[in-house]
């Protein structure tokens, strides 16, 4: 009996450690596995300043790839990204900045990068990580060259806009050159709409939102002059909790991940594409966004 309770007590203890040693592994693994979990985050909203006439907008968002190589976010990966975008069948595909690591690297990110397909077009923002500090505006209107030739409009505190059926649909991109300073990049663009169009407000670091929020429109609306807000940069803290521990976006201690309302306003931070500074993810699974409005008259 003495031999058999032994026998069966090192059976457990051989179990309990096989069990620590595979957790102990999975620890040290699966932060390296998880940033190729890319996962597609879909939502429906209903929009007060989109007519139903003008039938549903499906837009799909990206941003934060970080493209630097092996092991992280790579040209393969990048092609692999870009399907997974069209396959999505998106009527306007918007692009939220940092898609290098280096900013050396950024025109020819875009001189690689496959065809984006969407039936109104795709319009994208600057990252931090996207612009050298000795950028000029020479180097600034080159770039824009760039992704122009490839059926992209980089918008640099600017508006544009497309025709959904009889309405007019504003892409409202704010660039961080003057963000965290002062607001007058949120007032350039909020001042080019009205309260009353439907606007998507662009950008990348989500420190505009109170600015946002405190501009007006050109009829009026001060915090109403924008429908859906998309940002990105802290790529949701990459770690457990949000935690911070590799310097990630250390200014912004609020909404720094996932969708929120403010204001009566849908708006979001993504956790974007890629990583920064280590190639890992803990509980922040990279994500896309199919986003599709709605309107209620």
């Amino acid at each position: 009996m003495y031999k058999g309770k032994h026998i069966r007590h090192r059976r457990l203890h051989i179990t309990i450690t096989l069990i620590l040693i595979a957790a102990a592994a999975f620890l040290l693994i699966w932060p390296f596995v998880e940033p190729h979990t890319l996962s597609v985050d879909r939502r429906t909203l209903t929009v007060s300043d989109l007519s139903r006439q003008s039938g549903q907008l499906k837009v799909v968002y990206a941003a934060d790839i970080h493209q630097a190589g092996f092991p992280w976010f790579t040209q393969g990966q990048t092609a692999s990204l870009v399907d997974k975008i069209n396959s999505q069948q998106p009527d306007v595909v918007l692009l939220g900045g940092d898609y290098v690591s280096d900013p050396a690297r950024t025109a020819a990110f875009f001189e690689n990068l496959p065809a984006i397909r969407s039936n109104y077009g795709v319009y994208a923002v600057l990252g931090d990580d996207d612009r050298a500090d000795s950028m000029t505006q020479e180097d600034l209107e080159a770039l824009r060259r760039v992704m122009k030739a490839k059926g992209i409009t980089l918008l640099v505190n600017e508006v544009d806009s497309f025709t959904l059926g009889q309405q007019r649909i504003y892409i409202a991109g704010v660039d961080l050159e003057d963000v965290g300073g002062e607001d007058r990049s949120v007032r350039k663009v909020s001042a080019q709409v009205r309260a009353e169009d439907l606007v998507i407000l662009l950008g990348h670091d989500p420190r505009a939102i109170d600015f946002a929020l405190k501009a007006a429109g050109a009829s009026g609306g001060t915090g109403r002059w924008f429908d859906l807000g998309l940002f990105g940069h802290t790529h949701g803290g990459q770690l457990p909790g949000n935690l911070n521990l590799f310097g990630i976006a250390p200014e912004i201690t609020v909404n720094r991940e996932g969708w929120f309302e403010q204001n009566r306003i849908n708006m979001l931070v993504t956790r974007g594409v890629g990583t920064t500074v280590m190639p890992v993810r803990i509980g922040c699974q990279p994500q896309i966004h199919v986003i599709t409005l709605q309107g209620t008259k």
